[in-house]
């Protein structure tokens, strides 16, 4: 995020799963850097 700091703040988790059981990657992305906003989305490895 070319060094600047994220923090992830979620309002809830409904509908959230675990992610089970393997390795993941987290793959974020900056989608509207005036803003602030990220996507972050989990590949399994």
């Amino acid at each position: 995020m070319l060094d600047k700091k994220v923090h992830i703040r979620p309002d809830d988790y409904l509908g959230e799963v675990s992610l089970g059981k393997g390795t993941f990657t987290y793959k974020i992305q900056n989608r509207a850097a005036a803003e602030g906003l990220i996507d972050i989305q989990t590949v399994k490895d």
